[in-house]
């Protein structure tokens, strides 16, 4: 929210550290979307996720999959600085802040245009989002239900993630790095 504060621009895009864009034209491609369809709130491209082994791209998913999870990387969206500036992120939450911001407006009605194509390279198997995810996964379960979701839906999310996060990591234990990198179609 410091950073918020202090933005002049008229779009916000947070990186993290070991994050970049995937080549130096995506600002200027991104510029020029934005100023031929200037009604969104946000826009967001896809992202190529790296891990330890390589590579993987991955494209946003759609829209509608925002209401169960975060549908594409928070470094891969650009989001109006006044609507950043009027909402901010809850500091509420530590790791999921970014989800419960962009879910909020995504149910409110906000418009999201999507870019089809890539805008980061992120490094997935690290940072806190991977070294804390039940936690963060219990943030998600909080903003499902401060969101009105049911109990017994918020919960299937919660646990579904959970679960598949801990049987990749089992499964990673034991199956080879290079089946690994074949399954995953990680280059």
């Amino acid at each position: 929210n410091k950073a918020i504060d202090k933005a002049t621009g008229e779009w916000v895009l947070f990186m993290n550290a070991d994050d970049e864009f995937v080549d130096n034209k995506v600002v200027e491609r991104f510029a020029f979307v934005a100023k031929t369809h200037k009604k969104y709130a946000a826009y967001y491209g896809d992202t190529i996720l790296r891990y330890g082994i390589g590579e993987r791209p991955m494209r946003a998913l759609g829209l509608k999959s925002m209401r169960y999870m975060m549908a594409f990387s928070h470094q891969s969206v650009f989001i109006r600085t006044d609507l950043m500036k009027e909402k901010k992120y809850s500091l509420k939450y530590k790791l999921a802040s970014d989800y419960d911001f962009l879910l909020s407006n995504y149910l409110a009605g906000e418009q999201f245009c999507y870019l089809k194509y890539y805008v980061s390279r992120v490094r997935i198997d690290a940072g806190a989002s991977f070294s804390h995810f039940i936690e963060s996964k219990k943030e998600v379960l909080q903003i499902h239900k401060t969101n009105g979701y049911g109990r017994w839906e918020a919960y299937c999310y919660y646990w579904k993630a959970v679960l598949r996060f801990r049987l990749s990591n089992m499964l990673k234990s034991i199956i080879p790095k290079g089946l690994i990198k074949l399954l995953l179609k990680i280059e």
